[in-house]
């Protein structure tokens, strides 16, 4: 049966995720049974959990879900789901060479794949620039004098080195950036980019609280919803849910 993953736009999201917010680790399990990729994820937030169990589950054949753990900032899920090691590219493709890591144990320091620089189909570069939103990126709206809504995106990250690759494929691409030390990430922020990105990258967005925000922008920017209304259904719709006690 064929893996999801064998899909190049689906394959070009996951390695987004595994930028951000997904881990991974080769595990090698006792006995003769050949080694695993263990993909994860944790959050407190469950708009992230819901996301990330779906995700899991279109990779995976089952979703483990962990023992619940109280953290600083709340109760902590882990979630996670194996894949054969048929698809072990997938994963390192998206690691710098780590000598020490080898192919076992966690997997870090992470990079742009090098097949997206060669890539000309811009499907491929919204899907995977729609990982990148749904992990650690945002879109920030805001309201200008009444009048019309500025809508940045931001990715955000601390490695400079995946910084300047972001920088670099994106600019292949004509999508400008700019990085801000204060908020650590780029920003996407020229108004007919934005945009036409909102349109692009909604097909392969899943995020629930993101898809939300996305589709109502496209409702504003069709003419289909006023300013009013398509900024109260974003503010609806980005409402977090924490998980408690």
């Amino acid at each position: 049966m064929p893996s999801r993953l064998d899909n190049p736009l689906f394959r070009a999201y996951l390695q987004a995720l595994l930028i951000t917010d997904f881990h991974a680790r080769v595990h090698r399990p006792f006995g003769k049974e050949e080694p695993k990729i263990e993909i994860s994820f944790s959050s407190t937030n469950y708009w992230g959990l819901e996301w990330a169990y779906m995700v899991l589950k279109l990779i995976g054949h089952r979703v483990y879900i962990a023992r619940p753990k109280q953290g600083k900032w709340g109760i902590t899920v882990v979630l996670s789901t194996y894949l054969p090691c048929e698809y072990l590219n997938v994963v390192h493709e998206v690691y710098r060479e780590n000598k020490r890591a080898g192919l076992s144990g966690r997997l870090r320091a992470k990079k742009v794949p090098q097949w997206l620089f060669q890539v000309r189909d811009k499907d491929m570069i919204y899907s995977f620039l729609a990982g990148l939103l749904d992990g650690d990126g945002t879109i920030n709206i805001s309201v200008i004098r009444n009048r019309d809504l500025r809508i940045r995106m931001f990715i955000y990250t601390h490695d400079r080195e995946l910084i300047q690759e972001l920088v670099t494929l994106l600019k292949i691409h004509g999508i400008e950036t700019k990085y801000y030390d204060s908020v650590k990430g780029l920003t996407i922020y020229r108004k007919d980019v934005v945009y036409k990105l909102v349109r692009e990258c909604s097909e392969y967005i899943m995020h629930p609280l993101k898809k939300g925000k996305v589709l109502a922008l496209q409702e504003y920017l069709s003419g289909r919803a006023t300013l009013v209304s398509a900024n109260s259904t974003v503010i609806h719709t980005c409402r977090d849910k924490t998980l408690c006690m």
